[in-house]
């Protein structure tokens, strides 16, 4: 968006800066005197510290607030004048990401398999017969010549503008289609 040229990012990383996001909302007197915006490394239910294998897009772990809490974070940050952006992990979901693991169970049974680039009947961790993240077992990659997983990106993202979020910053940004990344930046920009 045209607001974020020249614009001034404070990031946060939350589970190593905030408690949850009422104590970050009581740092933004701070933020606001250095900063345009809050860039929010992930913030969703994930299994690990740093949040990059994602289980649940919708729901933001219930340690930093849940979604009320941040709906919360949000308004704060917005009456002081910050824009929030987000950090969409979409190149990639967690090994304990519901779709992932109907696929584990079902092979090639289950309506998911094509989200992911699998060589074989089913992703097995052991023979690691799957594509993820920087060879990370626990990091599935999407597979975007799939169109439900397009839409489920553009859906994480819609849903969270429309929630009141500014922006997105797309994390291995390199592993998604250029294609895709036009559709998800013209989508956005309409969101």
């Amino acid at each position: 968006p045209q607001w974020g040229v020249g614009a001034v990012f404070y990031q946060v990383f939350p589970s190593s800066f905030m408690r949850d996001f009422h104590d970050l909302g009581d740092k933004l007197g701070h933020v606001a005197e250095i900063a345009d915006a809050v860039y929010l490394n992930p913030i969703w239910e994930s299994p690990s510290y740093h949040g990059y294998d994602i289980v649940n897009y919708f729901k933001v772990r219930e340690e930093y607030g849940g979604n009320a809490g941040f709906l919360e974070f949000l308004d704060r940050a917005h009456s002081m004048g910050l824009r929030v952006v987000l950090d969409g992990v979409f190149n990639h979901v967690s090994s304990a990401h519901p779709v992932f693991q109907d696929v584990v169970e079902r092979g090639r049974g289950s309506p998911f398999h094509d989200w992911f680039l699998i060589y074989g009947d089913r992703p097995d961790p052991f023979q690691f017969n799957y594509e993820s993240f920087l060879w990370a077992r626990r990091m599935p990659r999407l597979n975007y010549g799939n169109g439900a997983v397009k839409r489920f990106a553009l859906d994480v993202g819609e849903y969270w503008l429309r929630a009141g979020a500014d922006g997105w910053r797309l994390d291995v940004a390199h592993g998604i289609p250029p294609g895709f990344l036009r559709e998800f930046t013209e989508a956005m920009s309409r969101a």
